[in-house]
């Protein structure tokens, strides 16, 4: 299930977690000498001796016994359910993992296919392996991602059979250094699918092992699981993310290795996605794609969820129709080739419905989500908390059709669930609150609103820490329920701590720290300090200039921001001049009727009539009074209050100029 905006762990974790699996993984098996591998807390010698096509056998009926009882000790409505799928789901990759040990010998296959094969089984056998020793002190964020860490171990064992396996090792595997590695990169991706706290020292041994191993091949995957657990964890990790995944693309180029360099430029275009550079993303994208569809066919499941992956790119361009387009062929895909209760049938279902809803097709995402629904409540049990964050999408959806009623009632059903489920931490009960948050605010209810957020920003805080980017956007959150209060002194306080957090991790160029600039500068501008909100406004100018250009909106808000604060320090001429600059840009790029052209226009009008200009007053609130009758003659409210300033004007002596009823 996809997760909440404020969780940032990497695309592929969501969208291409199959496809990653099967493909980079594929170094990671059995044969040869046996050794045991120190593992953080969990690599048992035991496991790697157990051979996946030998007598001996890891998935024993005491194992799923204590795993079953393991995972019903954490007791929530939903945990019993969830320990019926794990032990079926576990009994089922082991006996497929047998018939095709036993069906290599019957084939009479040759022996460097029944090596390269077993190599790659005991991939699945070790992540089985691993998943069992996770799950002896289960919490619920594990339980939550289970399906998703169970179809990927069926979807890179079944990847075992494919010719691609046969170009994916460079060497057999005859030390105990290599087993190591091997182990310790297959215990690093259970525990970072399943939100393990020993996730990064485990990612950290595996690719100091896979170093030292001298097999290009084993270096490739752990740079790769390496690279996704970066970009997975905050922008600042990003970086790191980009460096791990350029250095594997290197590698596998280098030796020929097509399924590596698929993943390598997936995980890139995350990156690159996360860093704005939609380009450069949509290109890495579209490489990807095209390598996998040569390598496994156009029509596979690797295939489907790198579509979807691009579709993913051409969302958070604003792209919808193309995104929807790439969404729904990788959810046919999904749905022809993929068992009945796999993920991705509802991960796939996912994006489309929330592709659809942006693009205003709400009936069409409410008939996805309700399908989604049902697969859960016949699948997970009615009360899994992937049905909260289903239920908080339909809300959102009842709420972009302005039918709020409906909307909260589904927010609240989110919130209920999610609570119950997964504890008020987990991010689907901080979404649920946040979405809460965000209605009562458009619906004026600031109280309640304010309630919302702060328990939002609280649980995000005990969750995560307070130095995360989701942290800081809570708290944007809160301040702007305070500013509308008038609470001008806590709504600084809260924007302070956003901006420094923001800095921090996204770095002080960045487009999301300009908004936290402007937005304190709009609070200590209320809260009449001028002096203090220019420099704001001037380092949000800056940014938006460097990132955007001199002709973009945004740039034009920060020079009209800029100009209003420049006027109150008594630089008027310069603030005038600014606020011109900025309705010349407006005029030219949103056009006369905007609705930020005619604010411009307000704005001047207010600085002409402060500077006893009045003439010039009276034109610019002349012209936004005569635009509303004109677009929107409905709207009494904004046209009194034009009426009424220039009745002030015309009280000043310029009553020939004032006929405007």
């Amino acid at each position: 299930m996809p997760n909440p905006p404020h969780s940032r762990r990497s695309l592929l974790s969501h969208l291409l977690a199959l496809a990653a699996i099967s493909i980079a993984t594929l170094t990671i098996g059995c044969g040869g000498a046996r050794a045991g591998a120190a593992g953080p807390g969990a690599a048992a010698p035991t496991a790697a001796l157990v051979d996946p096509c030998g007598p001996e056998q890891f998935w024993t009926p005491e194992r799923r016994a204590e795993l079953t009882a393991s995972i019903r000790s954490v007791k929530l409505s939903w945990t019993d359910r969830t320990a019926e799928i794990t032990g079926a789901e576990m009994d089922r990759i082991a006996a497929e993992r047998a018939g095709m040990c036993e069906s290599m010998v019957a084939q009479k296959a040759p022996e460097e296919a029944q090596e390269k094969v077993g190599l790659c089984l005991r991939a699945s056998l070790l992540r089985q392996w691993a998943l069992y020793e996770a799950l002896k002190a289960p919490s619920v964020a594990k339980l939550v991602n289970l399906d998703h860490v169970l179809a990927d171990i069926t979807d890179g064992m079944r990847t075992c059979q494919k010719d691609v396996v046969w170009r994916s090792y460079d060497a057999r595997l005859p030390d105990a250094g290599q087993f190591k590695a091997q182990e310790l990169t297959a215990v690093a991706w259970v525990y970072r699918k399943l939100e393990d706290e020993r996730a990064e020292e485990a990612t950290a041994l595996a690719l100091a092992a896979a170093e030292a191993s001298g097999s290009k091949a084993l270096k490739i995957a752990a740079l790769l699981n390496a690279a996704n657990y970066a970009a997975s964890s905050t922008d600042r990790s990003h970086p790191q993310a980009q460096a791990l995944a350029s250095q594997a693309l290197a590698l596998a180029k280098a030796e020929g290795w097509r399924s590596y360099q698929a993943v390598a430029e997936a995980v890139l275009a995350q990156v690159a996605l996360r860093q704005e550079n939609y380009a450069e993303a949509e290109r890495l994208a579209v490489n990807a794609l095209r390598v996998t569809e040569e390598i496994y066919g156009v029509e596979s499941l690797e295939s489907a969820l790198m579509l979807d992956a691009l579709g993913d790119v051409h969302q958070h361009q604003g792209e919808f129709a193309k995104a929807v387009s790439h969404h729904q062929r990788a959810l046919a895909m999904c749905r022809k080739l993929a068992a009945p209760q796999h993920p991705c049938l509802v991960n796939l279902a996912f994006r489309v419905a929330a592709t659809l809803d942006k693009r205003g097709n709400h009936d069409e995402a409410l008939q996805h989500y309700g399908e989604i629904l049902t697969i859960f409540q016949s699948q997970l049990g009615a009360t899994h908390p992937h049905s909260a964050i289903v239920h908080a999408f339909v809300g959102i959806s009842y709420f972009r059709r302005e039918d709020y009623t409906k909307a909260r009632e589904h927010y609240d059903q989110a919130l209920a669930l999610a609570a119950n489920a997964a504890g008020m931490e987990h991010p689907y009960a901080t979404f649920a609150h946040s979405r809460l948050g965000e209605l009562h605010q458009y619906l004026g209810d600031w109280g309640q609103a304010l309630k919302h957020y702060e328990a939002a920003l609280s649980a995000l805080i005990e969750a995560i820490g307070p130095e995360h980017e989701d942290v800081a956007s809570a708290h944007l959150n809160v301040a702007s329920v305070q500013f509308k209060l008038e609470d001008y002194l806590n709504a600084s306080h809260h924007q302070v701590k956003a901006l420094t957090i923001l800095i921090e991790i996204r770095g002080s160029e960045h487009l999301e720290v300009a908004y936290a600039h402007t937005e304190l500068g709009n609070t200590l501008g209320k809260a009449g300090h001028p002096d203090k909100a220019l420099p704001h406004h001037q380092r949000a100018l800056a940014i938006r200039l460097k990132a955007l250009g001199a002709e973009h909106p945004g740039t034009a808000e920060s020079r009209a921001k800029v100009g209003v604060a420049l006027f109150h320090t008594g630089q008027r001429a310069e603030g005038i001049a600014s606020l011109k600059e900025a309705l010349a840009t407006r005029m030219q790029v949103l056009g006369a009727e905007h609705p930020d052209t005619l604010g411009n226009h307000s704005a001047l009008g207010s600085i002409y009539h402060l500077d006893e200009q009045h003439a010039l007053a009276l034109e610019h609130y002349r012209h936004v009074l005569i635009t509303f009758r004109k677009i929107a003659p409905d709207e009494r409210e904004a046209q009194e209050f034009f009426l009424q300033r220039i009745q002030q004007v015309c009280d000043a002596g310029h009553a020939p100029a004032c006929d405007v009823r």
